[in-house]
């Protein structure tokens, strides 16, 4: 579990995995350092981006991460706090 993960410029993205999700895109800071972070909700009903407020940031929490150098960070089963 990691809490309280501050995103920087959301974006809205889709994927075709699982016949279609959204997700959000933007930069956070990990370890000290900016970095990408990839959003990824805990359910579907979450991903109804379209209605929600991108702001200049959003902060999850979310049930497991995982960093990859040169890559970012992925949130996954996040939620919007």
């Amino acid at each position: 579990m990691i809490r309280g993960i501050k995103v920087l410029s959301p974006k809205k993205a889709a994927t075709g995995f699982g016949g279609g999700r959204t997700y959000l895109s933007g930069v956070a800071d990990w370890n000290g350092s900016e970095t990408p972070v990839f959003v990824f909700f805990k359910e579907e009903e979450d991903e109804k981006v379209e209605q929600m407020v991108l702001s200049s940031s959003m902060t999850f929490d979310a049930g497991r991460y995982d960093f990859v150098v040169g890559h970012g960070l992925s949130l996954w089963d996040a939620e919007l706090k």
